[in-house]
């Protein structure tokens, strides 16, 4: 209706032969219906803003949400931490008790025993070289003193690799440092002596013994070959 009587109040501007009374009365309804086109735009306007305010306030409230999850994030970060801290903390007590531990276990398990057993020794040399024991053989006091100490090895699971003169040559356990020349070649690569003993632990061999090889020759005298051995050694 209000659309109607504007587009009668426009077709009245294209009327000839009206009276100025005609007009103004023309005039006077025009802004008569003008008020509620107004009041109609008012309105599509304030409902236009409620939605932009709304809008706004929606994306407020997703502001504050995102806001709270990143402070509940940053808290549990930084329990993580403190939690972190704290296990640090007794890992690094635990591993100084570990190392007191570890400290007094081989004070009282390994240096305290290896003092004790080592007293005897030197009582035992002291003794040899002051005179107070009579031995009937110089040695006796040397082959008591390298007995303890093979004892005190094998306290501590090193023993010695058995080696007899007339054993086969084992290359795990035994390195020649000289060799004898024999014509027997039932001798060859049998050990003729000891040099040096060897020691192994469980199945490692700390040192292995060395040995005087037989080692056969049949094209030349062994007295030669012999000498030749002892000059190339």
């Amino acid at each position: 209706m209000i659309g109607e009587a504007h587009e009668l109040i426009g077709g009245a501007r294209d009327l000839k032969g009206i009276t100025e009374a005609e007009a103004q009365a023309f005039q006077a309804i025009r802004r008569l219906f003008a008020v509620p086109q107004s009041l109609e735009q008012l309105a599509q306007e304030v409902v236009e803003q409620g939605g932009r305010l709304s809008r706004i306030e929606e994306a407020q409230g997703l502001y504050g949400s995102s806001v709270r999850e990143l402070e509940g994030s940053h808290r549990r970060q930084a329990q993580a931490l403190e939690a972190f801290y704290q296990q640090q903390s007794c890992m690094e007590e635990a591993s100084r008790q570990q190392t007191l531990l570890s400290q007094q276990h081989f004070d009282r398990h390994i240096i305290e025993p290896l003092a004790r057993r080592i007293f005897p020794l030197i009582d035992m040399i002291s003794e040899h070289i002051s005179g107070s024991r009579n031995h009937a053989n110089p040695s006796d006091a040397f082959e008591a003193a390298k007995a303890e100490l093979v004892d005190l090895l094998e306290s501590y699971g090193v023993e010695l690799v058995h080696v007899v003169a007339g054993s086969d040559f084992d290359a795990t356990t035994m390195k020649p440092v000289s060799f004898t020349h024999t014509n027997q070649p039932h001798m060859n690569r049998i050990v003729k002596t000891v040099v040096r003993p060897g020691f192994r632990r469980d199945e490692r061999v700390l040192r292995s013994a060395m040995v005087d090889l037989y080692r056969f020759e049949e094209s030349r005298s062994i007295t030669a070959l012999n000498r030749e051995g002892e000059n190339h050694e």
